[in-house]
């Protein structure tokens, strides 16, 4: 089964960056990124037919993969595919 999820960018700072994530952009959960402690947040799940951790799993991954190589801030959109 492919998968593919969308995550967009809904706020950031110094210290943390949220993104919105889910299959389409009408099922989503939050996400975030502390900066300051490297951590992942989950900050609302996604109300979806799949495991509560399906799509948290691949978005924070994701996540964490991007706060290692961004230099200048996190991108506005990210694509998960697999």
């Amino acid at each position: 089964m492919a998968v593919y999820i969308i995550m967009l960018k809904e706020y950031e700072d110094e210290n943390i960056v949220i993104y919105k994530y889910g299959p389409n952009e009408n099922t989503t959960g939050k996400i975030g990124f502390d900066k300051k402690n490297r951590k992942i947040l989950d900050i609302e799940e996604v109300e979806d037919n799949m495991s509560k951790d399906f799509y948290f799993k691949r978005a924070a991954q994701k996540l964490a993969i991007v706060s290692q190589q961004c230099k200048n801030g996190f991108e506005k959109r990210l694509i998960v595919a697999s």
